[in-house]
This record gives C-alpha cells, structure tokens and sequence, in this order.
C-alpha cells in the first residue's frame, strides 16, 4: 500500500513528505540518516535522493505506518508531524529487495 504524498521534497538534508491522514494533515519529515539505513539508498549522495524520492518514500511507507498507528506524532497547529528516525526503521524495512530505475526522473 502506498502513502499518496501531497507534496514530496529534498531540502539537503531530509525528505519532506506532506499527506493527509483521518486525524488532519500530516507532514513528515526523513532525515538523510534515516534514508541512509536502507541498504540501497545507504551512500546515495542528494541529487540521487532528489532523483528516487518517491521510491524512498514507499520503502519507508512500513515505518511511517507503524509510527503513526502507535500515535508517535506530534501537534504543530493544525498540522500534525511525524519525524522517522533511523531507530524507526526494522530489520524488514531495511532488507526488502527494490530496484531502481534507471533513467527515471
């Protein structure tokens, strides 16, 4: 299942992703830590993530999902934040095979 983002950017040094959720509108931010314990995407430099942005997103889709369930989210006005961390991510996350694909934007 796939977290549908709003809005999707790389700032250099976390990805910032924006959804709604039955609880109001969330924003969630990666940092580049946390996309670096993902064995695929562990040396991508920024332009790479810039590049495969919506991928990392759905391959962290599990870990957003759990924190979110568990309530791990934070009020900031009507905005509701979500900060996954590198200890947000489990073994499963971490090992599930994704290609990249080349030459995609």
């Amino acid at each position: 299942m796939q977290i549908p983002a709003e809005r999707l950017a790389w700032t250099d040094n976390a990805l910032r992703a924006e959804f709604s959720s039955t609880g109001g509108p969330v924003t969630c931010i990666i940092p580049r830590a946390t996309i670096h314990c993902l064995p695929t995407y562990a040396d991508l430099l920024g332009w790479e993530i810039e590049r495969y942005k919506a991928e990392i997103l759905q391959r962290l889709a599990p870990a957003i999902r759990r924190k979110i369930a568990a309530g791990a989210l934070h009020r900031k006005g009507a905005a509701l934040i979500l900060i996954l961390a590198p200890g947000d991510i489990e073994a499963a996350d971490a090992v599930r095979p994704l290609r990249l694909r080349s030459g995609a934007a």
